[in-house]
């Protein structure tokens, strides 16, 4: 009986290498509470849902790019730049590799993250080949 793999790091690393270039920094899971150098927009990529394995083939989830811009003043959602960013996101689609297939890109709503910055999430399918 085989073991089960899950290569969730090193799939993280090929989507961010994917998306960088469209905010100042690209982050893996998390984003830092405070960073030396303010920003003006960056993105967080995820894989927030539960790995399906489906046999012996390939396994099934969903990843998360989810896209920052720092407010306008008066706390204003800055819609300019998160539209910008979320094109730019959407044009990468398909991201196919030898590890994995991402998908079917949707807009879900992000909000106001309570440090400046507001968000968009793009979900998009994942297909992972063992």
């Amino acid at each position: 009986m085989g073991r089960t793999v899950y290569r969730r790091m090193d799939i993280l690393k090929q989507i961010a290498d994917a998306v960088t270039g469209i905010g100042e920094k690209v982050f893996i899971t998390d984003r830092p509470a405070a960073e030396q150098k303010a920003m003006k927009d960056f993105v967080v990529i995820r894989l927030p849902q539960t790995i399906q394995d489906k046999g012996s083939t390939y396994q099934d989830t969903y990843c998360q790019i989810n896209v920052f811009a720092h407010d306008r003043s008066n706390g204003i959602e800055n819609t300019v730049r998160l539209d910008e960013m979320q094109m730019e996101v959407v044009s990468k689609f398909p991201i196919v590799t030898e590890l994995f297939s991402a998908v079917s890109p949707r807009l879900l709503p992000g909000g106001n993250d309570g440090l400046g910055f507001h968000s968009l999430i793009i979900q998009a399918k994942l297909i992972i080949n063992k």
